[in-house]
């Protein structure tokens, strides 16, 4: 027997979500201590490199990069970085779960403002908020309307999904109903092959 007998994706779901929005956490309260400790603007460059960071993993061009690498490199390691379920649900939790962080931030300045102090102790850790906050956005909207382009994964990574059960969960692509009556599949993958 391989496996757990009931359905799983409520958990993954959660715990993929969970380890997202407390990883974005962190680098908030990172940035914003930074901000309130030294009273300076040094948290716009990271906001800027993690806004270019965070697009560029959503969109799927490290993990194109590091495709690309090993198969030249060594192709028995090229699975590796090969996209699973859990890639998807990391992608799709990207969207609702980095938002969150910003609660006790908006709490304390809310707190602070109403008994006459201010709001983040120092305008820098304000604005800091305020910026991450709007990258975030910026972030999703650009995610959302596809506005970068998506990268073509070598044809090896379909083969591997064709090389796996239709329900393993490493298989990322999707495929039609007509592939569960056993006709050849349709795939619809967000990244096209690429001979």
């Amino acid at each position: 027997d391989r496996g757990a007998r009931s359905e799983q994706t409520q958990v993954v779901s959660f715990i993929v979500a969970m380890i997202h929005s407390l990883a974005e956490s962190s680098r908030l309260v990172g940035l914003v201590i930074g901000a309130v400790i030294s009273d300076d603007y040094q948290w716009i460059f990271p906001v800027f490199l993690s806004l270019g960071i965070n697009l560029a993993s959503r969109h799927g061009w490290w993990r194109y990069i590091m495709a690309r690498l090993l198969l030249r490199a060594s192709p028995q390691l090229a699975p590796m970085v090969r996209m699973t379920v859990v890639d998807r649900l990391h992608d799709h939790a990207k969207f609702c779960f980095g938002y969150p962080r910003f609660c006790y931030p908006i709490a304390l300045a809310v707190v602070r403002g109403a008994r006459g102090l201010p709001p983040l102790f120092t305008t820098s850790a304000l604005l800091c908020v305020g910026a991450v906050l709007v990258a975030e956005i910026l972030e999703d909207v650009i995610v959302f309307f596809d506005w970068l382009p998506v990268p073509e994964m070598p044809s090896f990574y379909h083969q591997l999904d064709d090389d796996c059960d239709l329900f393993d969960p490493r298989r990322c692509t999707v495929f039609s109903p007509s592939s569960v009556d056993g006709e050849r599949p349709e795939r619809r993958s967000r990244a096209p092959a690429m001979e």
